[in-house]
């Protein structure tokens, strides 16, 4: 208390000087959160711990949009200050093992918030491009409900008066990040009942005409489904929207123009 009102006493600050160490003291906790009083200090010393890491290092930089209020045009512009970017570097660096931390309220009932500290524990690119940086947070219960929305899908059963059919249909937005899809839908297929009929009209944003061996129809075929779509489904060409049964059926599938 007497600290926060600058009213230490001699004695305090011989005690507050015994727990002083340098960076050179073999005692020092490098690996500490540390508190800096500029910016350029915080960023040297994350730069120097980034630069020890047997990792690959990713130099993400920003791209900043702004639209006109006029005429609705993008255009784009990169702000020198931090204040005016809400605090994002114009460039952020990154690799394996790298400790992050929460700067905003994400999600507060959600524990995304101010403070909270993780460790990055991957990344998923497009070439050279990062797109996801995965995160694993100090604590479990960080982040449970927005993992818990990742996967967006709806089933439904069919009774006619010969059989029962189960539809499950499932979306990935395309900026999500490939593998925490690919996790999530693992998830699922090991929890639907697949002894009646189940057809998976999905659109998972995997092209299959690109990529014809894609690793997601290893995936469902694991679970005993198949993929019935052959051509494209979009105006460019793409096989993106794709359907799966998992009993020999025969199955005709048509695209229309929506």
């Amino acid at each position: 208390m007497r600290a926060r009102r600058a009213t230490c006493t001699e004695d305090d600050i011989k005690l507050l000087k015994t727990g002083v160490v340098t960076s050179s003291d073999n005692t020092y906790p490098a690996d500490a959160l540390h508190v800096f009083k500029t910016n350029k200090e915080v960023d040297n010393h994350n730069l120097s711990h980034i630069k020890k890491s047997q990792s690959h290092i990713h130099e993400i930089k920003a791209i900043d949009k702004r639209k006109d209020v006029h005429t609705g045009q993008l255009t784009l512009v990169m702000p020198s200050k931090v204040s005016d970017t809400g605090g994002l570097r114009e460039v952020v660096v990154v690799t394996m093992g790298a400790r992050v931390m929460v700067t905003v309220n994400i999600n507060v009932s959600d524990g995304l918030a101010n403070g909270v500290c993780g460790t990055v524990v991957g990344t998923e690119t497009t070439g050279d491009q990062v797109i996801v940086i995965l995160v694993k947070f100090d604590s479990p219960r960080v982040g449970k409900d927005a993992i818990a929305r990742i996967l967006e899908y709806t089933g439904i059963a069919l009774h006619t008066h010969r059989k029962t059919m189960n539809i499950v249909t499932v979306y990935r937005p395309p900026s999500q990040g490939p593998r925490i899809f690919k996790d999530r839908l693992q998830t699922l297929m090991t929890t639907l009942k697949t002894e009646k009929l189940t057809v998976l009209p999905e659109d998972f944003n995997f092209d299959l005409l690109d990529t014809p061996d894609h690793d997601i129809l290893q995936l469902m075929a694991h679970h005993g489904f198949r993929q019935c779509v052959t051509g494209p489904t979009t105006d460019q060409g793409s096989l993106l929207d794709h359907v799966y049964v998992n009993q020999p059926v025969t199955v005709h599938v048509d695209v229309l123009d929506t």
